[in-house]
């Protein structure tokens, strides 16, 4: 069957069980058609639906299969586009599942270093703030000490006083260094806060991220749905088309059966009159009697089977050249994409 080579493939025979299989396995929520079928199960089918109009072909003759190869023919591309583009959306699943598990990854990494980072400023917070503290007491005790030494120097104006200076300077040195080293200690600290502030930025951005990837994957989990009903859908259609074929096939048969039982009582018939008009009186007693109204009734049926017949040739012949104008068209596309 030419019809079915462009969907046919060079290991049909390799496969075959496996699309027996595929398509005779009952269909659940989990286990549908929809979810497992390929292209390759759609190309085993067409082999096999093609075998079968061979045979059928075969033993009533081509004539009997034209009615419903196009519409077989046609059911099948469509569900080839189906499983095509269910593989494919099933691969972009796949991706988007791996690119949200390396979201999450990154996620948890992120969170994780700001735990990190969290822990490490409360700590440096804390170690700052215990320096500043002291600082603060030192500063305090160096100023109740400066103003008891201001105080003595008030007081005792002596020599004394003034070798009491070098210690004093040396202290308020001491208060500068001290006080630099509080300034950078709060530099530290604001940096910390900005990297802190920055990290939740970009904590807030992934996470947004990921919820537009499962949104995006959910989607694509109802189309694939969706087109898992179209594909049960067309499964029916092509049984349906089945029995539509069967049916045809029986009547096509029982009134070949009717008109040439017809043709033979006519024959029989046109064979009485001839022998009427030479053999006379003498062959009346042998010859069957027939009345005027069971001649005119088999003539009648007789015209009306070679009108039944006529409808059927132009129906037949409609749909040859419907076939022959969809096989043209195919020829056509595939030489604009030769590609494909």
């Amino acid at each position: 069957m030419t019809e079915f080579n462009h969907l046919s493939s060079p290991n049909t025979q390799s496969r075959r069980i496996h699309s027996s299989s595929c398509f005779t396995t009952p269909i659940s929520g989990s286990s549908s058609p929809s979810r497992n079928i390929t292209t390759i199960d759609v190309y085993d089918l067409a082999a096999e639906i093609g075998k079968d109009f061979e045979y059928l072909a075969d033993k009533y003759g081509r004539n009997s299969i034209d009615g419903i190869m196009p519409k077989v023919i046609s059911a099948l591309e469509t569900l080839e586009l189906l499983a095509k583009k269910n593989s494919e959306e099933t691969d972009e699943i796949t991706e988007l599942k791996n690119s949200v598990d390396i979201l999450e990854n990154e996620k948890k990494i992120r969170i994780k270093e700001r735990t990190t980072l969290e822990i490490e400023l409360e700590q440096s917070e804390d170690h700052y703030r215990k320096e500043i503290d002291e600082l603060k007491e030192i500063v305090k005790l160096l100023q109740q000490e400066n103003k008891q030494r201001k105080k003595e120097f008030n007081e005792n104006c002596d020599s004394e006083v003034f070798n009491n200076d070098l210690p004093r300077e040396s202290d308020l040195e001491q208060i500068m260094i001290l006080r630099e080293e509080v300034s950078s200690q709060q530099k530290k600290m604001t940096q910390f806060r900005h990297d802190n502030d920055k990290l939740s930025d970009e904590n807030v951005n992934l996470q947004n991220c990921v919820e537009k990837l499962i949104r995006q994957n959910q989607e694509l989990v109802r189309k694939n749905e969706s087109l898992g009903s179209q594909a049960r859908v067309l499964i029916q259609e092509k049984n349906d088309l089945n029995r539509t074929n069967h049916k045809i096939e029986i009547k096509i048969i029982e009134l070949s059966k009717r008109l040439s039982e017809k043709n033979r009582i006519c024959q029989d018939l046109e064979s009485l009159k001839r022998n009427d008009s030479k053999k006379g009186d003498n062959s009346d007693e042998d010859a069957p009697k027939f009345t005027l109204r069971e001649l005119k009734e088999v003539l009648q049926e007789k015209n009306i089977l070679k009108a039944r017949v006529m409808e059927l040739d132009e129906y037949m012949e409609d749909i040859l050249k419907k076939l022959r104008a969809y096989e043209e068209k195919e020829r056509l596309d595939r030489a604009n994409n030769p590609s494909e």
